[in-house]
């Protein structure tokens, strides 16, 4: 959305973009750490975040799985998914903005959250973290074709692994941005 896009919208005088962000804010990592840099660095006259934590508070990061953990994972994205469909409707975000770990919570939560958005005509960013390609991609073909629609469902997908260049649409290097086509 342009900023013209925005100031008509506005009615003539430009107000800042509204992103919603899914994100995890209580772990210590690279995802928190940079979404505390994003925080610090953006500018309130033009973008405005509201933030659902999407830390797993159940159990520590890196824990093998199990079947606990899967059900309190299922039982945390639905939590999520009612969290993020409130959010839409009361604040009709310019954007949503998710950050997406390498992992089968990626298909079982984030893909349905990129639905949703979609379905209510909201654009999506995807940012992928974590050195686990294959997690992101699964390990069967339907997990592909489920991930693969996320993507294709997504404005923009944004990624710092090198080698995901040819598979996702637009990657930061953290010092430069390609765009790729998919």
């Amino acid at each position: 959305m342009s900023g013209s896009e925005i100031a008509s919208r506005a009615g003539g005088a430009a107000r800042p973009v509204s992103v919603l962000m899914l994100a995890p804010l209580t772990f210590t990592g690279g995802i928190t750490t940079w979404y505390k840099i994003l925080l610090k660095y953006a500018h309130p006259d033009r973008v405005t975040f509201e933030t659902i934590d999407t830390s797993k508070m159940y159990e520590e990061p890196g824990a093998r799985a199990s079947l606990r953990g899967y059900a309190l994972g299922v039982l945390h994205g639905l939590r999520r998914f009612k969290l993020l469909l409130d959010a839409i409707r009361r604040r009709r975000p310019d954007m949503v903005y998710i950050t997406c770990a390498p992992a089968l919570g990626f298909i079982l939560r984030d893909y349905w959250y990129v639905l949703l958005c979609r379905l209510l005509e909201v654009p999506v960013v995807l940012h992928l973290h974590g050195g686990n390609v294959p997690g992101f991609l699964g390990h069967n073909r339907l997990l592909r074709m489920l991930a693969n629609g996320s993507f294709r469902r997504s404005r923009m997908i944004m990624s710092s692994l090198e080698k995901s260049r040819p598979r996702y649409g637009t990657v930061h290097t953290g010092t430069a941005s390609c765009t790729f086509r998919t």
